[in-house]
């Protein structure tokens, strides 16, 4: 979407059409982006379709008043399908026009005058201004207003509402509206008050979910937590018996090593319960927290039954400080990450034991193999040993994803669970989700 004002002309053929061209132009000029209908409406086009589709995208529309004007029907028509969106309208005079003429939509507004005997350029100087005022609040409206023609127009599919940061942003603009700013249109707010329905819908279910989870999983980590307690003291046990056959010194060294292997265990399990309680627990704005989504946690259950953490994860990133909530998710389960920020250092890494990397991808210039991650997979294939698989954790997205499994790399991805699922999937020696790739 430009930044630029977008504004229709609405005006009379009959007594306006050379002025709402000069008007047109002069608005471009003052940096405007200034339309009328002359233009861009097709012979045999559907008028009322298209002028409707061109005030919807229009932040404001300015109204031409002549004595035609006013008594136009599809200039009438326009008034109020602008007043129906709750745009916002600016009434220009060309040609003097009774007040009792005069639609009862544009009575109480301030007028700009144009006449043939002041100079043009005070007046465009004056409308300009005016343009300009909640030039943000406006031309956010009319990205609201276009969502929620969407929305009307698919049946009002649940699928467009709004929802995380937009309506955030679409309940900071209704907040921010001005006394004398136009009214807010029914359907849009129609579209807002729906879509923060749908969120807190969606949050009770999420919420809920996650508590039948939480509650599940908190009793499994404790019982697993609970039998290796009960595995720990049987050992000790066992070790008292042994002290009489072996002596002392060899049974309390094994005791001490049986016990700090049990207290890592545990203290693990208590980390997963520590990241359960954390995403159960509402913050102070109504939202769910969700750094690992629905689908890590239960991948964080197969962690701890199948005991995949103490793992050594390589992550590659010449930003020291990206993605630090996901690397403190995956030491918080057990994970050791090793972070390298150059190649040089990602070469010493891989020379070392580990048993996946994750790598940004950095794009170098034009081809994907100048690109950080594809220099990466040749590095690892010159230091030799065992391929580990590698992750591409990218701001880019998937787009890359098809090309990088055709390239030997494990998959692609930007979204933190998906991370977390496809980390699992390798380290269990799993083929990553089948892509929708084009046929090469």
């Amino acid at each position: 979407m430009t930044d630029k004002l977008r504004v229709f002309v609405s005006y009379a053929r009959a007594d306006a059409s050379d002025f709402a061209e000069y008007l047109v132009v002069a608005l471009k000029l003052a940096g405007l982006d200034a339309f009328l209908d002359r233009h861009d409406i097709a012979k045999a086009e559907d008028w009322e379709a298209r002028i409707g589709d061109l005030i919807t995208k229009s932040d404001t529309v300015v109204f031409v008043l002549t004595p035609e004007s006013v008594k136009s029907e599809r200039c009438d028509w326009e008034v109020k399908r602008a007043v129906a969106l709750g745009k916002r309208i600016v009434p220009v005079q060309w040609i003097a026009v009774p007040e009792a003429d005069v639609p009862e939509e544009l009575k109480r507004l301030n007028y700009t005058i144009f006449s043939s005997g002041q100079p043009f350029n005070g007046a465009l100087g004056e409308l300009s201004e005016t343009l300009r005022q909640d030039l943000g609040w406006l031309r956010k409206q009319t990205e609201l207003g276009e969502a929620a023609e969407r929305w009307q127009a698919s049946n009002r599919n649940d699928d467009l509402l709004l929802r995380g940061p937009p309506l955030v942003d679409a309940r900071a603009w209704v907040n921010a509206k001005k006394p004398n700013a136009p009214q807010i249109s029914p359907l849009l707010t129609g579209f807002i008050g729906a879509s923060e329905e749908g969120e807190v819908a969606r949050s009770n279910a999420e919420r809920k979910r996650l508590a039948e989870l939480g509650v599940a999983l908190k009793d499994r980590a404790e019982a697993l937590a609970a039998a290796e307690a009960s595995r720990h003291w049987r050992r000790v046990v066992i070790g008292v018996s042994f002290l009489v056959v072996s002596g002392f010194a060899v049974v309390s060294a094994w005791q001490r090593w049986e016990a700090v292997k049990s207290e890592q265990r545990a203290t693990r399990t208590t980390a997963v319960i520590d990241i359960i309680e954390a995403l159960l627990k509402p913050t102070s704005d109504g939202y769910q927290p969700s750094q690992v989504t629905f689908d890590a946690i239960m991948n964080m259950r197969t962690l701890v039954a199948t005991e995949l953490s103490q793992r050594t994860i390589v992550w590659f990133d010449p930003r020291p400080d990206n993605n630090r909530p996901e690397e403190a998710a995956f030491k918080k389960m057990g994970f050791k990450v090793e972070r390298a920020t150059t190649l040089q250092d990602a070469e010493k890494l891989l020379r070392t034991q580990h048993d996946l990397i994750i790598s940004h991808f950095g794009t170098n210039g034009p081809d994907k193999v100048q690109s950080n991650a594809y220099r990466l997979i040749k590095l690892q294939g010159e230091v030799g040993g065992a391929r580990r698989p590698i992750i591409i954790y990218s701001a880019g997205g998937t787009k890359h994803a098809c090309d990088a499994q055709n390239d030997g790399f494990f998959d692609e991805t930007d979204d933190a669970s998906y991370l977390f699922s496809a980390v699992l999937l390798a380290m269990q020696g799993q083929k990553p989700p089948a892509r929708l790739c084009p046929a090469r």
